[in-house]
């Protein structure tokens, strides 16, 4: 039985998110903010970053954007990996395009268990066969506890 296309990239997204899983502990009683890094501090640390990005319009209608500083360089053969192993995924030095956007979800933290985690932008396009909607947009935003753009 097929998937539908609007469950499909909404998973996609998810999974996108999670691509690296997380190391699990046996003992689970740490605190929600030892859980959540200081996304104040990542984001200074954003400011005047190379920007990456995973262009994947050819596929899922969505490209993530990655201001990475200098202390997380070490994650970029992760990221090209990850990027490049989806079906015409192109990771690349340089921002999503700005063209055809539906919109923008902000400030989406990569992982949560990581204190060093990236923090990232992901863009929804319109096109033929594109799922995405301003609400399609915005509900996918929510799950990931992203931030609405408004541009």
């Amino acid at each position: 039985m097929p998937i539908p296309m609007k469950s499909f990239l909404a998973k996609l997204s998810m999974i996108l998110t999670l691509s690296v899983p997380a190391m699990a502990q046996e003992n689970d009683n740490h605190s929600e903010e030892e859980e959540h890094p200081n996304i104040e501090e990542r984001l200074a640390l954003m400011k005047g970053a190379k920007v990456y990005s995973c262009n994947l319009q050819a596929y899922s209608h969505q490209c993530r954007e990655y201001p990475i500083p200098k202390d997380v360089e070490f994650k970029i053969p992760v990221l090209t990996e990850g990027c490049e192993s989806m079906p015409r995924g192109k990771f690349q030095l340089g921002e999503c395009p700005s063209e055809e956007r539906v919109g923008r979800c902000i400030k989406v933290l990569r992982n949560n268990h990581d204190t060093k985690s990236l923090i990232y932008d992901n863009h929804y396009y319109q096109g033929i066969g594109s799922p995405w909607s301003l609400q399609e947009v915005e509900r996918v935003c929510a799950d990931l506890e992203g931030t609405m753009a408004k541009d």
